[in-house]
C-alpha cells in the first residue's frame, strides 16, 4: 500500500513539473523592443513592511546636499572651521607651512585674516624637529625670500627670536650671504652679536663663507670683531686669513680687530697667512703691528714656517720686520738649520745675510753645518761657512761635522769633506 501511495506522489510531482514548463513562453513568442511595456504599463511599485513604496528608479525623491564649509584638502580655509584656542594652533601651523612652501599670497591672506592677533601667529614655532623653535621669521630667513621676511616683519615678528639652536634670522640671512636681508633686519633692530648655542655669530659664519659686504656691514653695525669659534678658538681674523681675504682682513683691522689672538694650538692670523702664502695678507698684518716672534705650540714662528714651505718673498717681510731670526723651535730648529735641511741654497743665502747663530743645536746636537756636511751640496756648505761656524760641536753621538761628512751612509756629502778640511778656522773653536 506504501507503495502505490509514494508512485502516486511522484506522478504528481511531474505533472506539475510539466505543466509549469509548458505556460513559458518559447523564444518566437518573447516581446520585442516595440512591445515591452511603456512607462503607464509599468507595475507599480513594490511596498516595503511600513507599507510605503520603496525608492526605485521611477520612484526617487531629491536629497537635501548639505553643503560643507570646508571640503576636505583642497579647502580654501581650513581653519575657517576651527573654532575655539585651536583656531590660533590651526593658523599658526598653516602660516608655517606656507613660509616653508614660499606661497606668497597665501601668507598675506593668513595675515589679513588674523591682522587683529599677528603677533601670536607670527611667534607660533616649530614644535619638533631639526628647526625645533623655527618662527615664520626664520622659515623665510632660511629660504633666502626678502618678500616673505618684509611681510613677516611687518606683521610684528620679532627680529631676534632664536631657534632651540640657538639660530637667528640675522644668522641664516648672513650664512646665505643675502645683503638685502641683512641691511632690512639690522634697520629693524636685530642684535649683531647673537651666537647660536655652538657658539657661532653671523659675523664668523659671514668671514667664513668670503661674503665681505656682509662683513662689512656687520662691522659698520657695531659687531664684535673679536669674537671667536668654540673648540678651536679660530677668530673672524684668523678665518679671513686663512682664506686669503684680504678685503675682509682690511675691514677687520681697521674695526680694531686684535692681531695676535690664538687659536688652541696657539697660531696666529700671520702664521696662518703665512702656512697658506698669501704674502699681501702677511705684509697688511706687519704694518698693522702683529706681532712675528710668536711662537705656536711646537715653537715655530712664523719664519720657521715660511722658509719650511719656501716662501722666499714672506721671508723678506719677517727679516724686514726685525723677526727673531735665533728663535728655536721645541724640536732646536732655528731657521738657518730649516733652511740647510731643506737644501735650497737661495733661501740659506737668505737667512745668512740675517747673521744668524750657527753654532745653536738642535736636540740631536747637531748644527746647521753638520746638516750641510751630512747630506747638502757644496754650495750650500760655503754659504753656511760665511758664518763661521764652529766644526768641534759634536752631536750626541759624538760626531762632529767632519765626521758626519765622512760617514759611508752620507755618501752626497764626501764633496764636503775637502771643503771642512780646507777651513782651518773652523777648527779654532
Amino acid at each position: 500500500m506504501k507503495v502505490y501511495l509514494q508512485l502516486a506522489a511522484l506522478l504528481l510531482v511531474v505533472t506539475v513539473i510539466l505543466a509549469t514548463e509548458a505556460e513559458k513562453p518559447t523564444e518566437a513568442e518573447k516581446p520585442t523592443g516595440a512591445e515591452k511595456p511603456t512607462g503607464a504599463e509599468k507595475p507599480p511599485p513594490k511596498k516595503g513592511k511600513d507599507g510605503k513604496a520603496k525608492e526605485g528608479p521611477c520612484n526617487t525623491k531629491k536629497k537635501k546636499v548639505v553643503e560643507k564649509k570646508c571640503p576636505g584638502k583642497d579647502c580654501d580655509d581650513p581653519c575657517e572651521i576651527v573654532k575655539g584656542p585651536r583656531k590660533k594652533v590651526c593658523y599658526g601651523n598653516m602660516l608655517l607651512s606656507k613660509t616653508q612652501k614660499e606661497n606668497l599670497k597665501r601668507i598675506e591672506k593668513i595675515l589679513q585674516l588674523n591682522a587683529t592677533d599677528s603677533t601670536y601667529l607670527v611667534t607660533y614655532m616649530e614644535k619638533s624637529g631639526k628647526r625645533q623653535g623655527y618662527t615664520a621669521l626664520l622659515w623665510a630667513a632660511e629660504k633666502n625670500n626678502t618678500v616673505m621676511m618684509e611681510m613677516l616683519l611687518n606683521a610684528s615678528s620679532r627680529v631676534n627670536h632664536q631657534s632651540s639652536s640657538g639660530i637667528s634670522a640675522l644668522f641664516l640671512v648672513a650664512r646665505n650671504g643675502n645683503k638685502e636681508c641683512v641691511e632690512m633686519l639690522l634697520q629693524r633692530g636685530a642684535k649683531p652679536d647673537l651666537k647660536t648655542k655652538s657658539g657661532y655669530t653671523p659675523l664668523i659664519i659671514a668671514v667664513w663663507n668670503r661674503f665681505s659686504d656682509i662683513v662689512k656691514i656687520l662691522l659698520d653695525n657695531k659687531a664684535d670683531p673679536n669674537t671667536t669659534t668654540p673648540n678651536s678658538h679660530y677668530s673672524a681674523l684668523y678665518l679671513a686669513a686663512r682664506n686669503g681675504d684680504l678685503d675682509i682682513v682690511k675691514y677687520l683691522t681697521q674695526a680694531k680687530a686684535f692681531l695676535n689672538p690664538v687659536t688652541s694650538w696657539d697660531v696666529t692670523p700671520l702664521h696662518v697667512a703665512t702656512y697658506w702664502g698669501h704674502e699681501e695678507i702677511v705684509e697688511l698684518l706687519l704694518n698693522s703691528g702683529a706681532d712675528p716672534n710668536i711662537q705656536e705650540k711646537d715653537g715655530y714662528t712664523m719664519l720657521h714656517k715660511a722658509v719650511y714651505y719656501n716662501y722666499p718673498g714672506i721671508v723678506d717681510l719677517a727679516l724686514g720686520a726685525k723677526v727673531q731670526v735665533d728663535t728655536q723651535s721645541k724640536n732646536g730648529y732655528t731657521a738657518l738649520i730649516q733652511a740647510v735641511r731643506s737644501g735650497r741654497l737661495k733661501m740659506v743665502e737668505k737667512i745668512v745675510k740675517a747673521k744668524p747663530n750657527p753654532n745653536l743645536q738642535e736636540r740631536t746636537g747637531k748644527t746647521a753645518l753638520h746638516w750641510a756636511a751630512r747630506s747638502q751640496g757644496v754650495e750650500v756648505v760655503q754659504a753656511l761657512l760665511k758664518t763661521c761656524p764652529n766644526a768641534k760641536l759634536e752631536d750626541m753621538d759624538g760626531r762632529t761635522p767632519l765626521d758626519t761628512a765622512k760617514a759611508p751612509q752620507h755618501s752626497r756629502s764626501r764633496k764636503n769633506t775637502s771643503r771642512l778640511r780646507g777651513q782651518p778656522q773652523l777648527l779654532a773653536g
